[in-house]
């Protein structure tokens, strides 16, 4: 079974966890977060800081791909330099950068296509442009090989509702609890999701 290392898991971190090991994948994970129950001994799960070298070095050990998650924008607060030396040094083949689809900003072309010219609007979507551009940079002459995933509104089992973001999670449970769902604007934005 080939070896994927998770960089943080979240909300999106279990879902990838649980397709992996549902393809016969082997799981590892670095998360701030102890390990929940339902991974306990399926999963090699180290609750630490991945900026640690030490601890990194470890769990990419024998990794063949290293799936970076953390939602922070700032390549300082990010410690992504360590992450690529770490990838670099341990011989993982490939490092999986989870962005976001607000790097496209407001687009002409229904759906957008991926070559589309990014027009980020918010801070968070210019640093996750600034990511995207120094780790391309940066592995250009590496052996490891940079894929850049760029997610639009995630959602599923185990999201969260009280976080301000997630409109499914928020929606379902303001109808669980009877309450009235806020809209902001006039309620004509149009959406993709993706489970």
């Amino acid at each position: 079974a080939r070896s994927v290392a998770l960089i943080g898991a979240g909300f999106i971190g279990t879902g990838l966890i649980r397709r992996l090991l549902a393809a016969g994948q082997r799981a590892r994970v670095i998360d701030r977060h102890a390990c929940p129950s339902v991974f306990a001994g399926t999963v090699e799960w180290r609750t630490a800081d991945y900026r640690d070298t030490a601890e990194l070095a470890r769990q990419l050990a024998g990794a063949e791909t290293v799936v970076f998650l953390i939602r922070r924008s700032s390549l300082d607060a990010d410690g992504l330099p360590g992450v690529v030396s770490a990838c670099e040094a341990n011989a993982v083949r490939r490092l999986v950068f989870v962005s976001s689809a607000a790097v496209y900003g407001w687009q002409e072309t229904l759906p957008i296509p991926e070559t589309a010219t990014l027009r980020p609007l918010t801070a968070y979507a210019r640093e996750k442009c600034l990511l995207e551009g120094w780790l391309r940079t940066r592995l250009s002459r590496s052996r490891v090989r940079p894929c850049i995933v760029r997610l639009a509104n995630p959602y599923g089992p185990g999201q969260r509702s009280d976080v301000g973001q997630g409109i499914v999670a928020i929606a379902l449970q303001a109808l669980r609890s009877g309450r009235a769902l806020p809209l902001r604007g006039t309620g004509s934005a149009i959406r993709d999701f993706i489970h």
